[in-house]
């Protein structure tokens, strides 16, 4: 199970050595949580790994992070609900993960204020092109932010 979450990485693609991104991670499945948080760290990426929306909420209270990766099938809360209440108090990007994408996923992943959506298992390629694109939006919120102040 746990080599058909996360294909096999090109360890030397450029885009996996663009780390340094703040990563709140929520899986409650616990194989899971483990590889998409070796795969992020490998990636250079700082995680701080939940296994409920509560737990992630505690972590969110103490810890300034750029994003949130969350499954949308939580024990507590739906990870959807999470992301509202990330965007809403912490202005938090994020990732919505599922295991079957359906229609009404999407307009539910959009509402919450998901940036994307990806299915498992993850494919390393499209998690790389996705944070780097998140990337880029952060940085040009810092700059946006940086340049109204001056």
């Amino acid at each position: 199970m746990e080599s058909e979450l996360i294909q096999e990485v090109d360890r030397r693609s450029p885009q996996s050595l663009m780390g340094g991104l703040s990563i709140l991670l929520v899986e409650d499945h616990d194989d899971s949580r483990l590889i998409f948080r070796m795969v992020l760290q490998q990636r250079g990426h700082s995680v701080k790994a939940a296994a409920t929306a509560e737990q992630a909420l505690r972590f969110a209270e103490n810890t300034e992070f750029d994003l949130v990766i969350s499954d949308l099938c939580l024990p507590d809360v739906s990870g959807a609900e999470l992301m509202t209440i990330l965007r809403d108090r912490y202005s938090m990007r994020g990732i919505a993960i599922t295991g079957l994408e359906m229609d009404d996923d999407s307009h539910r992943i959009k509402s919450a204020g998901f940036d994307y959506h990806l299915t498992k298992p993850l494919d390393p390629a499209s998690l790389d092109i996705v944070l780097a694109e998140i990337r880029a939006r952060i940085g040009r919120d810092r700059s946006s932010a940086e340049s109204s102040l001056a």
